[in-house]
């Protein structure tokens, strides 16, 4: 989650998006005006496979389960990284 974080707390600036990683710990990212979105990693690999390849990974992720949407729709996670 280390490197994801720092990465995403660059990315997002627009918005506001927070992940709970699987041991339950918030990380925020972002803050100003925009989108919300909250998502839940449900195990330790998948923010390093995410980080590796966000685009087919993060979808992979949660089509198996592996990502839940806690706040906001999917359509939400997809506009603030859009905006982002």
């Amino acid at each position: 989650m280390f490197l994801l974080g720092r990465y995403l707390s660059r990315l997002i600036q627009s918005g506001r998006l927070t992940i709970i990683d699987p041991r339950g710990k918030s990380h925020v990212f972002g803050g100003a005006a925009g989108p919300v979105s909250t998502i839940k990693f449900n195990d330790h690999r998948v923010a390093y496979e995410i980080l590796l390849g966000p685009s087919l990974r993060f979808g992979e992720a949660y089509m198996a389960g592996r990502v839940d949407l806690i706040e906001g729709s999917i359509s939400d996670f997809i506009d603030l990284m859009a905006r982002n």
